[in-house]
């Protein structure tokens, strides 16, 4: 038994954005996580605030080993990327979480956000 399914074109168009936009969003999310596996590496560094030792989340880059705190590199993918600033910095949580699957981000987060 087949059934038809008759739609609009606004209907029509309404549906190739939300799919393409789904896409749109894995192939972003992925491309920018390929980069970051390919130039950093996720890293501890130990620092002194006051009399205590602290750590706290960084990034090795691979190239020439330096540091690099997770703000900096948000600041670096802010003018690399057209992206929002939210979207990139949930990017970046994510990836060193390792929370990151197939493309998805653990929080929703639009392109522009």
């Amino acid at each position: 038994m087949k059934t038809k399914l008759i739609i609009n074109e606004t209907q029509l168009k309404l549906l190739s954005n939300f799919i393409l936009e789904d896409t749109n969003h894995c192939n972003v999310v992925k491309s920018i996580e390929k980069e970051l596996e390919g130039n950093y590496r996720k890293a501890i560094e130990t620092y002194r605030d006051g009399n205590d030792y602290n750590q706290r989340k960084c990034f090795e880059i691979i190239f020439d080993g330096q540091l690099i705190s997770p703000d900096k590199l948000l600041e670096y993918f802010k003018l690399k990327y057209i992206y929002g600033e939210m979207f990139l910095k949930q990017i970046i949580n994510d990836w060193c979480d390792g929370k990151i699957n197939n493309g998805m981000l653990s929080k929703n987060v639009g392109l522009y956000e």
